[in-house]
């Protein structure tokens, strides 16, 4: 079962880091934004920190997880019937940042990749918003970077559950003789 999860974890992981890669290429090559992709991620980002969550068995992180995937959900739903979905991506994001930091690289497959992506968020959006001083489009690098972060830790947990579902049986040697 623990393997899974840990699957479903890394499709979501990969799912949201694709969109974002996606998306920021997309306005990098100086075309328009492609609608939906930014909220897309942040579900499948949350959905992965809650199974992560889950299978540590860290409460808070699970909660968290929690709300950033239904912050991430609604933000969806919001720009689907062209709302204002900033709100709930603050919420999901926060919740995403906070959560991550919070799982314990021991307690984990990817080891420490999900906490480095939450420590990592607000250093490489702020350089991304210190890009976009220069041109607005830049703040994507951000946006990218990250993406392909959150692809990183999918491709690392879809290779983790075999590790992680059966411990690996020592063979005996052959017998030395008397």
């Amino acid at each position: 079962m623990a393997g899974a999860v840990v699957r479903c974890a890394a499709v979501a992981a990969t799912t949201g880091g694709l969109a974002w890669v996606g998306k920021g290429a997309m306005i990098l090559a100086g075309r328009p934004q492609p609608p939906l992709l930014l909220e897309l991620g942040l579900p499948c980002f949350g959905l992965a920190l809650l199974l992560l969550a889950l299978e540590a068995g860290s409460r808070t992180a699970t909660a968290l997880g929690v709300v950033a995937t239904g912050g991430g959900a609604v933000a969806l739903a919001l720009d689907l019937f062209d709302r204002w979905p900033d709100p709930a991506i603050t919420t999901a994001g926060l919740a995403l940042v906070v959560g991550l930091v919070l799982l314990r690289p021991s307690d984990q497959p990817g080891r420490w990749g999900p906490r480095a992506i939450g420590l990592a968020t607000v250093p490489v959006t702020a350089a991304g918003g210190l890009l976009a001083l220069v041109d607005e489009a830049l703040l994507e690098v951000s946006t990218v970077v990250l993406g392909l972060a959150w692809t990183w830790l999918g491709v690392r947990l879809w290779r983790a559950p075999a590790a992680v579902r059966e411990p690996r049986t020592v063979r005996p040697g052959p017998r030395a003789s008397a």
